[in-house]
């Protein structure tokens, strides 16, 4: 089981207060923003996600074109300053999932959203592979995930205001 804890009240205004930012950062007002701040994430250990099962996850590769930023820095989520456009659109197999939270795995780091989500997300796609789980915040069980498209932030494609991570 991998619980996640929670977006607090302050985190939660923090998020409503970078919308405007996250508008200009990512080239255009048509849509969605990406939502993904340093206080939305928290990294977890290999350890931690032992349990979860590949057959469940959604594996992307990497993007050859794509830059290698840090991660530790901010740059691969401005597209603006070169960050990465690319995206998957995932969703979770189960229609009776009615809220979950995304984690990632690759080479590099493991993490989960803190952001609660419902239906459809957007995830970018940066140059290493990665693998994408999903965990129902009631009972920290890994549910099952699967891949519905891809596009690119500002081709105004089909899953533009579906939220962005």
């Amino acid at each position: 089981m991998l619980h996640v804890k929670p977006l607090g009240f302050a985190e939660r205004f923090l998020d409503t207060l970078f919308i405007p930012i996250m508008y200009l950062v990512s080239g255009t007002f048509y849509e969605q923003p990406q939502m993904t701040h340093c206080w939305n994430s928290h990294r977890i250990t290999r350890s931690a996600v032992l349990f979860l099962q590949s057959k469940l996850m959604v594996r992307c590769r990497g993007r050859k074109n794509q830059k290698v930023l840090s991660h530790k820095g901010i740059l691969f989520h401005l597209p603006i300053f070169g960050g990465w456009k690319k995206y998957v659109v995932l969703e979770p197999r189960e229609t009776n999932i009615t809220k979950y939270y995304i984690g990632w795995i690759n080479n590099q780091v493991c993490g989960v959203s803190r952001i609660p989500l419902k239906g459809r997300v957007r995830l970018l796609a940066g140059p290493r592979t990665v693998k994408f789980f999903g965990i129902d915040p009631a009972t920290g069980q890994q549910i099952p995930m699967r891949k519905v498209s891809q596009g690119v932030i500002g081709k105004r494609g089909m899953y533009c205001h579906t939220p962005l991570l």
